[in-house]
């Protein structure tokens, strides 16, 4: 499950994402070519 996801305006494309699960929380950076790639799966949410 995704917990925060930040599009700073200073941080040339990258997109910073926290998520947990039953383990405990990562932090994770995704660089601005796979932002695109990525996009619709990190903004979809559960039905």
């Amino acid at each position: 499950m995704i917990i925060t996801r930040q599009r700073a305006g200073t941080a040339k494309g990258f997109v910073f994402l926290t998520l947990q699960d039953e383990a405990g929380l990562v932090n994770v950076i995704v660089n601005p070519p796979s932002t695109n790639a990525t996009a619709a799966s990190s903004e979809s949410r559960p039905r």
